[in-house]
């Protein structure tokens, strides 16, 4: 705070504010009391810091999103693609969040404290949380919510980061504050900002799964979702999303969009050419590795080289991309490059994994086709699949006799051969989703595994301009919860 000149505070004053930001540092160091300072110390900085549009908003208008998958409520909370990462965010909470600069920030819960070297942690419930409908959130809520994702997710072989869950307890201090015991010590909170412990209730004959985030659905159909702000929440703007599966990323940039999200060059491009819209880089969120097992068919290690990373960067990849010689998503723009993830990395994490998991539903191996030589990627991911052509391409160029192939197989047959270490090499992406990699679905694959990153790729916001009010999370996702219009460029 800035003193007038020649103001003084008095010494006792001085004295009580001193001792009172020695004890807060205590506290801190010590790991005691609440892990949430004031909101006027943490939440104001945070929202400055990682807000896209700056301007002074009206929260009159309406603003209409164009994606190019769809969202599915029968996925909600936890998200399968980009679409549902993004819609979400909008409507489900998690008990905490990680910002665009990696700090941790109150969500469903608004205060923790972590016991038992991390293996414990106590959250309470914000003041006045409440479901859609004005019911209050309570402990009983988070341990429903989780145990309906885990099991809908132990159906779909997803197992993060429900290896790590071991139970929901409430205590002796209310409805409201509960115990999250946990399988490894956590260092800090991050673990509980995963999008799959977002916190949901089903209601019997209703869709969509009633929230606690900014937003609730007004209306579901025709390839269309509506939003009003969630009253209890306070926000501006009401959202419709529209949703068009295989369209040309040109096609979402008509007049009937204020904003889209764009992986391709080719729209990107197109974006630029148009004076109604303005684009913004979003964070880093996808690396590409070759994940190989066994003694399998395909690219020698010696063909990743710096110059044909960058080459696969440069001409290869669909989406804004940059060599990649580090699964470390901040070390993307430096000149060295940190070690690769290994089999030794999260060591205790994918030990909890591989015990408990995963659970096999797909066709037993001997069941399955086998994987064929060459390169396997997510069938319907484009950067994917022309990655793997090149890589073929090489491979076959080096050992003419070969006969590879790139082919695309569905995301859950891919992933039952990385769970179950199937001899083959996988063109696989990881997705941005905490700054600890050992959350991700990345430590669940078989141990015997050795992955080397190839590129990384991000997508631009492209928006109408004079919105403003637009919030960036640590994994790129977006949140309109105080979004709106400029005053002084508000659109017909």
């Amino acid at each position: 705070m800035i003193q007038p000149k020649r103001q003084r505070l008095e010494t006792p004053r001085a004295a009580v504010l001193i001792a009172a930001w020695l004890g807060f540092l205590v506290s801190l160091i010590g790991g005691c009391g609440p892990s949430r300072p004031p909101p006027g110390e943490l939440l104001a900085p945070s929202l400055a810091a990682c807000t896209l549009l700056q301007g002074e908003v009206d929260d009159t208008r309406v603003l209409r999103i164009a994606l190019g998958t769809v969202a599915d409520p029968r996925h909600a909370p936890a998200p399968h693609n980009a679409a549902e990462r993004l819609v979400f965010r909008q409507l489900y909470e998690t008990l905490v969040y990680v910002d665009c600069r990696g700090e941790v920030m109150p969500g469903l819960a608004g205060e923790w404290q972590a016991h038992d070297g991390g293996r414990r942690w106590t959250f309470t419930l914000r003041p006045g949380a409440c479901f859609w409908d004005g019911t209050p959130v309570e402990a009983r809520d988070v341990r429903h919510a989780w145990l309906a994702s885990r099991r809908r997710a132990a159906t779909e072989g997803r197992f993060m980061p429900w290896v790590l869950i071991e139970g929901v307890t409430e205590t002796d201090r209310g409805e409201r504050t509960f115990d999250v015991l946990v399988s490894a010590p956590q260092d800090g909170p991050q673990l509980f900002a995963h999008p799959a412990l977002a916190v949901a209730r089903a209601i019997a004959g209703a869709d969509w799964p009633e929230g606690t985030g900014a937003y609730r659905v007004s209306g579901w159909g025709a390839g269309e979702l509506r939003c009003v702000p969630n009253p209890y929440r306070h926000a501006r703007c009401h959202l419709r999303f529209s949703f068009h599966p295989g369209s040309d990323g040109r096609d979402l940039l008509g007049t009937e969009t204020d904003v889209a999200i764009i992986r391709e060059r080719e729209a990107l491009d197109y974006a630029h050419r148009l004076s109604q819209f303005a684009t913004h880089a979003l964070p880093w969120d996808r690396i590409y590795v070759l994940a190989r097992a066994g003694e399998s068919d395909g690219v020698d290690d010696r063909l990743i080289t710096p110059a044909l990373r960058a080459d696969l960067a440069r001409d290869v990849a669909v989406s804004d991309a940059v060599a990649a010689r580090t699964l470390s998503f901040d070390d993307l723009n430096e000149d060295g490059g940190a070690e690769a993830f290994s089999p030794d990395a999260c060591k205790e994490v994918r030990r909890i994994a591989t015990r408990r998991g995963p659970v096999r539903l797909a066709p037993a191996a001997e069941e399955r086709e086998p994987l064929p030589a060459g390169v396997v990627y997510t069938e319907g991911d484009e950067d994917a699949a022309r990655l793997a052509g090149r890589l073929v391409a090489l491979a076959e160029q080096g050992e003419p006799s070969q006969a590879l192939a790139a082919r695309g197989l569905l995301p859950d047959r891919l992933r039952a051969g990385l769970q179950n270490g199937e001899t083959g090499a996988y063109l696989a992406a990881v997705q941005r989703v905490l700054p600890d990699l050992c959350l991700t679905d990345l430590v669940q694959f078989d141990p015997g595994m050795d992955f080397i990153p190839l590129i990384a790729s991000r997508a631009h916001l492209v928006s109408r301009r004079g919105l403003a009010g637009v919030h960036v999370d640590w994994d790129g996702c977006l949140r309109f919860g105080r979004a709106g219009w400029m005053k002084e460029n508000a659109l017909p």
